[in-house]
Order: structure tokens, then sequence, then C-alpha cells
């Protein structure tokens, strides 16, 4: 489901939570249907973990960019309402009734043409290949990062201890292989630098949790955004 060439719709009907993979297969469905109680999120990285089955890629096709990022970076959920308004859902409905109203879509599809239908889901397909194929090989390459990292341990411990988890930012094997990306983001994760962008009438400044207290003004790149 989640990699699969269609040449039928597939529609989501989704009640409650859709969380980590359960959201991943809601953004591998062509429509979505959404209860009032639905809550969609992709909590991966509050345990050093990041989405791979598609979340990385397809979160910022089915919502604007910016929040993309937020459910991403942040791992905290958004509820059916805002869903909806951001075009995620396609329709919202009163609670227990998402699969009812996702087999009336279903039934209006299937007194369409077929061929047309068909011809339609195959420039889907196709329309979306190329982002899809890069999507996957960057999906990969982050969970040798990830898998690598004592940090995914931790988080998973955590989680089963019910506790905090203590991030080190560092990975088991190296840091990631050799890769200056990867050295750059462990460096940045035990420092614990965040930058922070306040742009201000004829000025801009920066924050940076955890080693700058203060303000300065946005002429210089900020560490966690270096090369």
């Amino acid at each position: 489901m989640i990699r699969r060439a269609r040449s039928k719709p597939l529609i989501a009907a989704v009640e409650g939570l859709a969380l980590g993979g359960g959201f991943e297969i809601v953004m591998a469905c062509d429509l979505v249907v959404a209860s009032e109680t639905a809550r969609f999120g992709l909590p991966e990285v509050t345990r050093s973990l990041i989405p791979t089955c598609g979340g990385l890629f397809r979160a910022g096709r089915v919502l604007p960019a910016n929040v993309a990022a937020e459910l991403l970076l942040l791992g905290r959920p958004i509820d059916a309402e805002r869903a909806e308004r951001l075009g995620l859902a396609n329709l919202l409905v009163p609670a227990g009734q998402a699969l009812a109203r996702a087999l009336e879509r279903a039934e209006t599809i299937a007194s369409n043409g077929p061929v047309a239908v068909r011809e339609t889901m195959r420039f889907l397909e196709t329309f979306r290949a190329e982002d899809e194929a890069r999507g996957w090989e960057g999906t990969q390459r982050g969970e040798g990062v990830i898998y690598a990292a004592e940090d995914t341990v931790e988080g998973v411990k955590a989680f089963f201890e019910r506790r905090p988890p203590q991030w080190k930012g560092r990975s088991r094997a190296g840091p990631c292989g050799g890769s200056s990306a990867c050295e750059h983001a462990s460096s940045a994760g035990r420092s614990r630098s965040i930058s922070i962008a306040f742009p201000m009438a004829g000025a801009g400044f920066e924050w940076r949790a955890g080693r700058d207290s203060n303000p300065r003004p946005s002429g210089s790149k900020p560490d966690a955004l270096s090369s």
C-alpha cells in the first residue's frame, strides 16, 4: 500500500489517532475522509527516529511546507479541523461516520467512466514518480544515520521505561559513516543550538538556545545553519 502503483483510487477513512505509520498510510491514499475525532501526526522525532514509510517526503506534498516541517520537527499532532482546513482531509464528518462517507465517495468514483479513472490514476502516479524515487532514496540515507545513532537506542528505551530521554547526539558507528553533514548534526545535537529568527522593521535578529541568551543582528549565518 505504501509504495505500490495503483490503477484504482484509495480512500482513507480516519477515526481517532493516525500517528506515525498510521499517518503514513493516510498520506499514501488519494482521498481522505476524517471524523472530528481524528488526529494526524509524526511523533518519531520525539524518540530520535524518522518516518520511514513515506512520511518524510509526502508530508510536504499533502500539507503546506511549513506545517509539514512542524509535524516532522515538533512531533506534535494536528486535529481534524485543522487538517481539513489545510487540505489534508477532503471531508470532515461527525464521529463514527468516516467509513460510511468514504464508501459514498467510492461509489461516486465507481459510477464514473472506468477508463477515465484508470488514466487519471496513471497520470497521477507518473506525475509523482520522480519525486517518490528521490524521497525513498533520501529516506534510506536517513535510516542509515538513525540506526547508527546512540540516541535511537536511548529514545526507544526511554519510551518503554516511561521517562524523558537523555540525548547525546552522536553515532555509535562514528559520525554517520564520515558524512560531514552528519558530523555537523551531531555537534549541533550536543550543543543544543537552535536558531530562531525575529523579523523586525528594517532589521532581523536571531536567538540561539543553549549557547546565546541574547539576540544578535542577523548579518552572520547562525552556527546551526552554517556548513
